[in-house]
């Protein structure tokens, strides 16, 4: 695991799979799995016809709250469920919790893509989550909204797969913010 590579495109040889990165190096090994999110140019490679993942009726908040492990008390996570919205923490550490928020694009709005305004706006949230939430410096959390495609007939071919937002058909859009 390279971090901080992107990969332009990839070439299968009859001894591994060798990489094109952005930067002008390449890469090679045994396999490849593509993990490179929902604008993956492995999934493009694999799937060239495919149309462009659109847009799935909700959005996500999530964030990474740290010092706030004593919320959970004992547990190792929490979900909450209501009309129009699914939130979930869950201990990343002793001390920091990894939460998120998934939200339809109607409540969410055309407005701002602020999520500590989106947040504010929301109904009443479980005094648990709120705390935890607001704990959240903002350089912690982002939105995003969530797109979606048409499931894959085969996730790879060869040497090469994908896994995660370049795999699903449901998948989260970085470039929101």
């Amino acid at each position: 695991i390279e971090l901080g590579s992107e990969v332009v495109s990839a070439e299968t040889t009859a001894s591994g799979v060798v990489l094109a990165l952005r930067d002008g190096r390449t890469a090679a090994g045994e396999v490849l799995v593509g993990a490179d999110g929902v604008g993956s140019a492995i999934r493009k490679q694999l799937h060239p016809d495919e149309p462009p993942a659109r847009p799935s009726g909700y959005w996500a908040i999530r964030g990474v709250a740290h010092n706030v492990g004593h919320h959970l008390g004992d547990l190792s996570a929490v979900a909450f469920f209501g009309p129009g919205v699914e939130s979930s923490a869950a201990r990343a550490s002793e001390t920091a919790i990894y939460w998120y928020m998934s939200l339809l694009a109607a409540d969410v709005g055309a407005g701002s893509r602020d999520p500590r305004e989106t947040l504010r706006r929301l109904p009443q949230l479980d005094p648990t989550l709120r705390a935890i939430v607001d704990a959240t410096q903002t350089g912690d959390m982002r939105m995003d909204e969530l797109l979606m495609r048409d499931p894959l007939a085969s996730w790879g071919r060869g040497r090469v797969t994908l896994l995660g937002d370049a795999a699903i058909s449901e998948a989260q859009y970085f470039d929101v913010l």
